[in-house]
Protein backbone atom coordinates (compact mmCIF):
# COMPACT_ATOMS: atom_id res chain seq x y z
CA UNK A 1 0.00 0.00 0.00
CA UNK A 2 3.20 2.11 0.92
CA UNK A 3 3.90 2.08 -3.31
CA UNK A 4 0.11 3.17 -3.88
CA UNK A 5 0.52 6.18 -2.01
CA UNK A 6 2.77 7.82 -5.62
CA UNK A 7 0.83 6.69 -7.66
CA UNK A 8 -2.74 7.75 -5.97
CA UNK A 9 -1.45 10.93 -5.54
CA UNK A 10 -0.62 11.46 -9.54
CA UNK A 11 -3.85 9.79 -10.42
CA UNK A 12 -5.26 12.35 -7.99
CA UNK A 13 -3.93 15.05 -9.71
CA UNK A 14 -5.77 14.74 -12.74
CA UNK A 15 -9.16 15.18 -10.68
CA UNK A 16 -11.45 17.58 -9.50
CA UNK A 17 -11.65 18.07 -5.63
CA UNK A 18 -13.27 20.41 -3.28
CA UNK A 19 -10.93 22.43 -0.77
CA UNK A 20 -10.49 21.11 2.89
CA UNK A 21 -8.76 24.11 5.03
CA UNK A 22 -6.66 21.67 6.94
CA UNK A 23 -6.07 18.03 7.54
CA UNK A 24 -9.65 16.64 8.66
CA UNK A 25 -9.10 13.71 10.55
CA UNK A 26 -12.68 12.60 10.17
CA UNK A 27 -11.65 11.40 6.95
CA UNK A 28 -8.85 9.10 8.33
CA UNK A 29 -9.59 5.79 10.09
CA UNK A 30 -8.95 5.91 13.74
CA UNK A 31 -6.24 2.40 12.89
CA UNK A 32 -4.19 4.89 10.21
CA UNK A 33 -0.10 4.74 10.49
CA UNK A 34 0.62 7.18 8.48
CA UNK A 35 -1.55 10.15 6.66
CA UNK A 36 -1.25 12.43 3.85
CA UNK A 37 -3.22 15.81 3.08
CA UNK A 38 -2.49 18.74 0.49
CA UNK A 39 -5.14 21.08 0.04
CA UNK A 40 -4.31 23.12 -3.25
CA UNK A 41 -7.40 25.52 -2.60
CA UNK A 42 -5.30 26.70 0.11
CA UNK A 43 -2.17 26.20 -1.81
CA UNK A 44 -2.91 28.39 -4.79
CA UNK A 45 -4.18 31.52 -2.78
CA UNK A 46 -0.05 31.79 -1.95
CA UNK A 47 2.65 33.79 -4.00
CA UNK A 48 4.56 30.21 -4.29
CA UNK A 49 1.76 28.83 -5.22
CA UNK A 50 0.55 31.04 -7.89
CA UNK A 51 4.26 30.61 -9.39
CA UNK A 52 3.45 27.30 -9.39
CA UNK A 53 0.67 27.37 -11.43
CA UNK A 54 2.47 29.34 -13.72
CA UNK A 55 5.29 27.05 -14.10
CA UNK A 56 2.71 23.99 -14.68
CA UNK A 57 1.37 26.09 -17.52
CA UNK A 58 4.46 26.83 -19.23
CA UNK A 59 5.78 22.71 -18.97
CA UNK A 60 2.14 22.09 -20.58
CA UNK A 61 2.79 24.50 -23.30
CA UNK A 62 6.09 23.04 -24.00
CA UNK A 63 4.75 19.65 -23.84
CA UNK A 64 2.32 19.98 -26.25
CA UNK A 65 4.32 22.77 -28.45
CA UNK A 66 0.97 25.05 -27.48
CA UNK A 67 -1.13 22.39 -29.23
CA UNK A 68 -3.81 21.53 -26.62
CA UNK A 69 -3.94 24.86 -24.91
CA UNK A 70 -5.33 23.50 -22.08
CA UNK A 71 -6.74 26.65 -19.49
CA UNK A 72 -4.30 25.16 -16.29
CA UNK A 73 -5.72 27.96 -14.00
CA UNK A 74 -9.04 27.04 -14.36
CA UNK A 75 -8.13 23.48 -14.25
CA UNK A 76 -6.27 24.07 -11.20
CA UNK A 77 -8.87 25.91 -9.42
CA UNK A 78 -11.28 22.75 -9.51
CA UNK A 79 -8.85 21.26 -7.59
CA UNK A 80 -9.37 21.38 -3.88
CA UNK A 81 -7.49 18.44 -1.79
CA UNK A 82 -6.16 14.84 -1.30
CA UNK A 83 -6.29 12.87 1.68
CA UNK A 84 -4.80 9.46 2.07
CA UNK A 85 -3.99 7.00 4.66
CA UNK A 86 -2.46 3.38 5.32
CA UNK A 87 -3.51 0.87 8.14
CA UNK A 88 -1.06 -1.48 9.54
CA UNK A 89 -2.48 -4.44 7.91
CA UNK A 90 -2.22 -2.49 4.27
CA UNK A 91 -6.06 -1.37 4.01
CA UNK A 92 -6.25 2.29 3.03
CA UNK A 93 -6.49 4.23 0.13
CA UNK A 94 -7.48 7.81 -1.11
CA UNK A 95 -9.73 10.02 -0.86
CA UNK A 96 -10.82 13.06 -3.49
CA UNK A 97 -13.59 15.50 -2.55
CA UNK A 98 -14.74 16.58 -6.16
CA UNK A 99 -17.56 18.63 -7.90
CA UNK A 100 -19.94 16.89 -9.85
CA UNK A 101 -18.91 18.00 -13.24
CA UNK A 102 -15.05 16.83 -12.70
CA UNK A 103 -16.62 13.85 -11.36
CA UNK A 104 -18.38 13.54 -14.92
CA UNK A 105 -15.34 14.02 -16.65
CA UNK A 106 -13.32 11.85 -14.12
CA UNK A 107 -15.83 9.07 -14.86
CA UNK A 108 -15.90 9.35 -18.89
CA UNK A 109 -12.36 9.51 -19.14
CA UNK A 110 -12.53 5.47 -17.40
CA UNK A 111 -15.33 4.74 -19.73
CA UNK A 112 -13.46 6.03 -22.74
CA UNK A 113 -10.80 3.76 -21.54
CA UNK A 114 -12.54 0.14 -21.17
CA UNK A 115 -13.41 1.08 -25.08
CA UNK A 116 -10.24 0.96 -25.78
CA UNK A 117 -6.74 -1.87 -26.11
CA UNK A 118 -3.74 -1.11 -25.40
CA UNK A 119 -1.22 -3.57 -24.57
CA UNK A 120 -0.06 -3.10 -21.08
CA UNK A 121 -2.98 -0.97 -19.55
CA UNK A 122 -6.51 -2.37 -19.30
CA UNK A 123 -9.68 -0.13 -17.76
CA UNK A 124 -13.00 -2.23 -17.02
CA UNK A 125 -16.06 -1.72 -15.14
CA UNK A 126 -16.65 -3.57 -12.18
CA UNK A 127 -19.77 -5.61 -12.43
CA UNK A 128 -20.48 -6.21 -9.05
CA UNK A 129 -19.98 -3.20 -7.61
CA UNK A 130 -22.68 -1.69 -5.49
CA UNK A 131 -21.86 1.89 -7.16
CA UNK A 132 -20.49 2.55 -10.67
CA UNK A 133 -16.51 1.29 -9.79
CA UNK A 134 -13.84 0.88 -12.51
CA UNK A 135 -10.74 -1.42 -12.00
CA UNK A 136 -7.42 0.10 -13.99
CA UNK A 137 -4.84 -2.66 -14.25
CA UNK A 138 -1.59 -1.85 -15.58
CA UNK A 139 0.90 -5.11 -16.87
CA UNK A 140 4.75 -4.99 -17.74
CA UNK A 141 7.52 -7.14 -17.92
CA UNK A 142 10.51 -6.64 -18.78
CA UNK A 143 14.35 -6.65 -18.14
CA UNK A 144 14.26 -3.35 -16.27
CA UNK A 145 10.28 -3.44 -15.32
CA UNK A 146 8.30 -6.06 -13.57
CA UNK A 147 5.25 -4.56 -12.86
CA UNK A 148 1.15 -5.86 -12.05
CA UNK A 149 -0.52 -3.45 -10.61
CA UNK A 150 -4.54 -2.82 -10.19
CA UNK A 151 -6.85 0.08 -9.01
CA UNK A 152 -10.28 0.88 -8.14
CA UNK A 153 -11.70 3.82 -8.46
CA UNK A 154 -15.12 4.20 -7.28
CA UNK A 155 -18.00 7.19 -7.61
CA UNK A 156 -20.46 6.58 -4.37
CA UNK A 157 -23.35 8.43 -4.21
CA UNK A 158 -21.16 11.29 -1.88
CA UNK A 159 -19.17 13.55 -3.40
CA UNK A 160 -16.68 12.14 -3.32
CA UNK A 161 -13.99 10.07 -5.47
CA UNK A 162 -12.56 6.59 -3.85
CA UNK A 163 -9.42 4.61 -4.82
CA UNK A 164 -7.53 1.24 -3.38
CA UNK A 165 -6.67 -1.65 -4.45
CA UNK A 166 -9.88 -3.86 -3.76
CA UNK A 167 -13.57 -3.32 -3.05
CA UNK A 168 -13.25 -3.93 0.66
CA UNK A 169 -10.55 -1.14 1.28
CA UNK A 170 -13.10 1.18 -1.19
CA UNK A 171 -15.69 -0.09 1.33
CA UNK A 172 -13.53 0.62 4.29
CA UNK A 173 -12.86 4.36 3.19
CA UNK A 174 -16.25 4.86 3.04
CA UNK A 175 -17.53 3.29 5.95
CA UNK A 176 -15.24 6.07 7.59
CA UNK A 177 -16.41 9.04 5.82
CA UNK A 178 -19.65 8.04 6.81
CA UNK A 179 -18.59 7.75 10.33
CA UNK A 180 -19.60 3.33 10.22
CA UNK A 181 -16.19 2.98 11.59
CA UNK A 182 -14.28 5.19 14.11
CA UNK A 183 -12.08 7.65 12.84
CA UNK A 184 -8.87 10.29 14.26
CA UNK A 185 -11.91 12.51 15.13
CA UNK A 186 -13.30 10.03 17.59
CA UNK A 187 -10.17 8.76 18.98
CA UNK A 188 -8.43 12.08 19.88
CA UNK A 189 -5.72 10.57 21.79
CA UNK A 190 -4.60 8.56 18.92
CA UNK A 191 -0.82 10.38 18.11
CA UNK A 192 -1.96 10.78 14.24
CA UNK A 193 -4.49 13.01 15.74
CA UNK A 194 -2.61 14.77 18.13
CA UNK A 195 -0.23 15.10 14.82
CA UNK A 196 -2.98 16.46 12.70
CA UNK A 197 -3.59 19.10 15.33
CA UNK A 198 -0.64 20.74 15.28
CA UNK A 199 -0.34 20.92 11.51
CA UNK A 200 -2.78 23.85 12.26
CA UNK A 201 -3.28 25.66 9.30
CA UNK A 202 -0.70 23.71 6.67
CA UNK A 203 -2.02 23.18 3.49
CA UNK A 204 0.69 20.11 2.98
CA UNK A 205 0.71 17.15 5.42
CA UNK A 206 2.37 13.79 6.24
CA UNK A 207 2.42 12.22 9.03
CA UNK A 208 3.31 8.60 10.05
CA UNK A 209 3.85 6.10 13.44
CA UNK A 210 5.80 3.59 10.44
CA UNK A 211 8.98 4.55 10.94
CA UNK A 212 13.03 2.90 9.52
CA UNK A 213 14.44 -0.19 11.32
CA UNK A 214 18.32 -0.39 11.34
CA UNK A 215 18.12 -4.02 8.99
CA UNK A 216 16.30 -2.39 6.27
CA UNK A 217 16.25 1.57 6.07
CA UNK A 218 20.69 1.53 6.36
CA UNK A 219 22.31 4.25 9.15
CA UNK A 220 22.00 7.71 7.95
CA UNK A 221 21.62 10.30 9.36
CA UNK A 222 17.91 10.88 8.76
CA UNK A 223 17.10 7.16 9.67
CA UNK A 224 19.38 7.33 13.09
CA UNK A 225 16.70 10.41 14.18
CA UNK A 226 13.77 8.95 13.03
CA UNK A 227 14.67 5.57 14.86
CA UNK A 228 14.75 7.33 17.46
CA UNK A 229 11.10 8.51 17.08
CA UNK A 230 7.72 6.47 18.02
CA UNK A 231 6.04 9.12 15.25
CA UNK A 232 7.29 11.84 12.86
CA UNK A 233 4.93 14.40 11.04
CA UNK A 234 5.93 17.35 8.56
CA UNK A 235 4.25 20.27 8.09
CA UNK A 236 4.07 23.23 5.55
CA UNK A 237 1.82 26.31 4.84
CA UNK A 238 1.86 30.19 5.76
CA UNK A 239 1.19 32.54 7.72
CA UNK A 240 1.07 36.37 6.70
CA UNK A 241 4.05 36.99 4.92
CA UNK A 242 5.79 33.57 6.21
CA UNK A 243 6.52 30.50 4.77
CA UNK A 244 7.13 27.73 7.17
CA UNK A 245 8.29 24.42 7.53
CA UNK A 246 7.32 22.05 11.10
CA UNK A 247 8.48 18.85 11.75
CA UNK A 248 7.70 17.53 14.77
CA UNK A 249 9.37 13.80 16.18
CA UNK A 250 8.20 12.46 19.18
CA UNK A 251 10.36 10.22 21.20
CA UNK A 252 9.45 7.44 23.64
CA UNK A 253 10.80 8.76 26.67
CA UNK A 254 12.22 11.67 28.31
CA UNK A 255 15.68 10.14 27.94
CA UNK A 256 15.44 9.32 24.43
CA UNK A 257 13.64 12.64 23.67
CA UNK A 258 16.73 14.61 24.97
CA UNK A 259 19.37 12.12 23.05
CA UNK A 260 17.07 13.75 19.88
CA UNK A 261 17.39 17.30 20.98
CA UNK A 262 20.86 16.76 20.83
CA UNK A 263 20.78 14.79 17.34
CA UNK A 264 18.39 17.56 15.81
CA UNK A 265 20.02 20.38 17.14
CA UNK A 266 23.44 19.41 15.67
CA UNK A 267 22.31 18.98 12.52
CA UNK A 268 20.85 22.13 12.51
CA UNK A 269 23.93 23.68 13.75
CA UNK A 270 25.52 22.17 11.01
CA UNK A 271 23.07 23.47 8.19
CA UNK A 272 23.58 27.19 9.98
CA UNK A 273 27.27 26.83 8.71
CA UNK A 274 27.28 25.87 5.11
CA UNK A 275 28.40 28.17 2.83
CA UNK A 276 26.55 29.67 0.29
CA UNK A 277 27.19 32.63 -2.77
CA UNK A 278 23.71 32.90 -2.27
CA UNK A 279 22.39 35.54 1.01
CA UNK A 280 18.77 34.03 0.47
CA UNK A 281 20.12 30.73 0.94
CA UNK A 282 21.91 31.55 3.83
CA UNK A 283 19.68 33.38 5.56
CA UNK A 284 16.85 30.45 5.31
CA UNK A 285 19.34 27.82 6.33
CA UNK A 286 19.97 30.20 9.48
CA UNK A 287 16.21 30.68 10.19
CA UNK A 288 16.16 26.78 11.83
CA UNK A 289 14.78 26.67 14.99
CA UNK A 290 14.07 24.13 17.56
CA UNK A 291 13.34 23.00 20.46
CA UNK A 292 11.68 20.40 22.95
CA UNK A 293 8.42 20.52 24.60
CA UNK A 294 8.14 16.93 26.97
CA UNK A 295 8.93 14.57 24.68
CA UNK A 296 8.22 16.26 21.44
CA UNK A 297 11.00 17.58 19.36
CA UNK A 298 9.92 20.41 16.36
CA UNK A 299 11.83 21.80 13.92
CA UNK A 300 10.59 25.06 12.41
CA UNK A 301 11.79 26.97 8.91
CA UNK A 302 9.78 30.23 8.78
CA UNK A 303 10.89 32.51 6.14
CA UNK A 304 9.53 35.70 4.06
CA UNK A 305 7.74 33.81 1.28
CA UNK A 306 8.96 36.54 -1.05
CA UNK A 307 12.22 35.66 -0.69
CA UNK A 308 11.73 31.81 -1.30
CA UNK A 309 9.53 33.27 -4.43
CA UNK A 310 12.94 35.03 -5.42
CA UNK A 311 15.44 31.67 -4.75
CA UNK A 312 12.64 29.19 -6.41
CA UNK A 313 12.13 31.72 -9.35
CA UNK A 314 15.96 31.49 -9.62
CA UNK A 315 16.25 27.77 -9.29
CA UNK A 316 14.18 27.85 -12.20
CA UNK A 317 15.95 29.95 -14.60
CA UNK A 318 18.75 27.55 -13.70
CA UNK A 319 17.20 24.83 -14.35
CA UNK A 320 15.91 26.24 -17.78
CA UNK A 321 19.44 26.96 -18.61
CA UNK A 322 20.85 22.99 -17.92
CA UNK A 323 18.13 22.10 -20.01
CA UNK A 324 18.45 24.40 -22.63
CA UNK A 325 22.40 23.63 -22.73
CA UNK A 326 22.17 19.81 -22.61
CA UNK A 327 19.61 20.11 -25.02
CA UNK A 328 21.91 22.52 -27.56
CA UNK A 329 24.67 19.91 -27.09
CA UNK A 330 22.78 17.29 -27.62
CA UNK A 331 21.50 18.49 -31.00
CA UNK A 332 25.00 19.47 -31.59
CA UNK A 333 26.24 15.74 -31.31
CA UNK A 334 23.18 14.92 -33.35
CA UNK A 335 24.03 16.96 -36.59
CA UNK A 336 27.85 16.22 -35.87
CA UNK A 337 26.69 12.59 -36.38
CA UNK A 338 24.31 12.97 -39.32
CA UNK A 339 27.48 14.83 -40.70
CA UNK A 340 29.76 12.38 -40.61
CA UNK A 341 27.48 9.25 -41.67
CA UNK A 342 27.05 11.68 -44.62
CA UNK A 343 30.52 12.18 -45.18
CA UNK A 344 31.25 8.15 -44.63
CA UNK A 345 28.50 7.04 -46.76
CA UNK A 346 29.51 9.50 -49.62
CA UNK A 347 32.96 7.85 -49.46
CA UNK A 348 31.28 4.27 -49.79
CA UNK A 349 29.58 5.48 -52.48
CA UNK A 350 32.11 7.05 -54.51
CA UNK A 351 34.85 4.07 -53.99
CA UNK A 352 32.25 1.17 -54.95
CA UNK A 353 31.81 3.70 -58.60
CA UNK A 354 35.55 3.37 -58.86
CA UNK A 355 35.79 -0.33 -58.40
CA UNK A 356 32.85 -1.40 -60.22
CA UNK A 357 33.73 -2.46 -63.71
CA UNK A 358 30.39 -1.32 -65.16
CA UNK A 359 31.00 1.93 -64.30
CA UNK A 360 35.19 1.61 -65.58
CA UNK A 361 36.38 3.13 -68.84
CA UNK A 362 37.46 0.13 -71.26
CA UNK A 363 41.13 -0.14 -71.60
CA UNK A 364 42.35 1.88 -74.51
CA UNK A 365 44.76 -0.24 -76.77
CA UNK A 366 47.90 1.15 -78.92
CA UNK A 367 47.13 0.77 -82.66
CA UNK A 368 50.79 0.13 -83.10
CA UNK A 369 50.74 -3.01 -81.13
CA UNK A 370 48.42 -4.41 -83.64
CA UNK A 371 49.54 -6.98 -85.59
Amino acid sequence: MKKLLCSLSIAALCLPLSAQATPNPSHVSADAVWAFHADFKAMRETALGQEFIKFLRTQQFAATENFLALNTDKFLEAIGSITAYDEKDGAGGVLIHGNDDLRKIAEGLLVQETLQKREGFVCTEVKDAPFPTYSVRAKQQSKDVQLDAELLLAFPPEPVILIAESQPQIQLLRDVLLERKNSLAKTPDAVLAESMRNAGNAYLYVGTTTLPNEKTDGNSPQSRILRLSKSASLAVGENGPQTFARAHLVAGSEETAVKLLKVVEGLAAMLSLAESKDADISAFLNSVKVQKTNQTITTEISYPSARILSMFQTLLRRLGDTLQEKKDAKKKATEGATAANASAQSRVSLASVTLDPQNSPAPQRNPAALP
